[in-house]
């Protein structure tokens, strides 16, 4: 039974690669964007050499944050247990506090998660910001827990864990990553 519940949620950790794939990546020929009813479409030409660009961008983030480029050509990311908990929280408390009714923020958070689950090297900033109380979310993040990333042969691994949210009006869970809703 216990041997069931891993399964399933290592099923539920989809597995990531660190680099676009090339071949599918010389297909791309332009970038569409959608917020609500509006759509843009950037008609980019081939983006094979861009994608070479960042796949080479992500091999030098990878080395300078020391962790292992191989481990990650294919993992499972690390996980927070309750992280949707956390972030509607977080969302609550921002929206909530006195002086930023109506303000919205972009939260960006990135920290290093050694293989034992422990945070470090925990990095945050709100861009766009119209708020004026900003939490500091990697003291939050620093007492936490986090199922550490794993390579393809399950063994656990330093990785990075990221996250973008929008902090407004609207839940960022059931709002697109820009913080309108689908429709509107």
């Amino acid at each position: 039974m216990v041997d069931d519940v891993v399964s399933s949620k290592d099923r539920k950790r989809q597995l990531v690669k660190a680099e676009i794939d090339l071949q599918s990546g010389s297909l791309v020929n332009r970038i569409v964007l959608q917020r609500s009813t509006t759509i843009v479409s950037f008609e980019t030409g081939n983006m094979k050499v861009p994608f070479e660009s960042l796949n080479t961008c992500t091999r030098d983030l990878l080395s300078i944050w020391d962790l292992d480029e191989v481990a990650h050509k294919a993992h499972r990311p690390p996980e927070l247990a309750g992280e949707r908990v956390y972030f509607t929280r977080l969302h609550h408390n921002f929206t909530k506090a006195a002086g930023n009714r109506g303000h919205e923020s972009l939260l960006r958070v990135r920290a290093i998660i050694a293989a034992d689950g422990s945070v470090s090297n925990c990095h945050h900033e709100y861009a766009l910001s119209s708020g004026a109380i900003k939490p500091d979310v990697c003291d939050d993040m620093r007492e936490m827990q986090f199922e550490p990333a794993t390579d393809l042969d399950g063994k656990p691994i330093a990785s990075v864990y990221s996250r973008s949210i929008v902090l407004s009006r609207f839940s960022p869970w059931t709002a697109d990553s820009h913080g309108g809703r689908w429709g509107n």
